[in-house]
């Protein structure tokens, strides 16, 4: 919670921020489920944002990009008060690989989203 209000400090401050590498989705077709390896989805993408391993032990790969701009009524006296806001724009893909390596499941989101602050948010 700390470095989300960090982050968010700093977007009021700077007007823009952004994490991650934007997903390329003609490369993300690429990757065919019982096929693809670690390696060549790495030579595709790059390195995940986060990996993870599974109860069941398999192993989650997480890509993330994440865009954040202040609205321009933030920049005005008094205004952003009470009506203030960051319109986001976020990425996720996540791929399951199987016990060999190989991509078992993908998963890809985008979504647009404004986040409101202020008093009458």
């Amino acid at each position: 919670m700390k470095k989300l209000s960090s982050l968010v400090c700093l977007l009021l401050l700077t007007g823009c921020m952004s994490m991650g590498q934007r997903i390329d989705v003609n490369k993300m077709d690429q990757i065919k489920e019982g096929v693809t390896t670690q390696e060549e989805v790495v030579s595709l993408l790059g390195n995940p944002y986060g990996k993870h391993v599974t109860d069941n032990g398999q192993e989650k790969w997480d890509y993330v990009f994440l865009r954040s701009q202040s609205q321009a009524k933030n920049f005005i006296p008094f205004v952003a008060l009470f009506s203030g806001g960051v319109d986001q724009e976020k990425e996720t893909l996540q791929i399951l690989f199987d016990k060999d390596g190989r991509a078992a499941k993908k998963s890809y989101n985008k979504s647009n989203d404004e986040i409101k602050m202020g008093i009458f948010s």
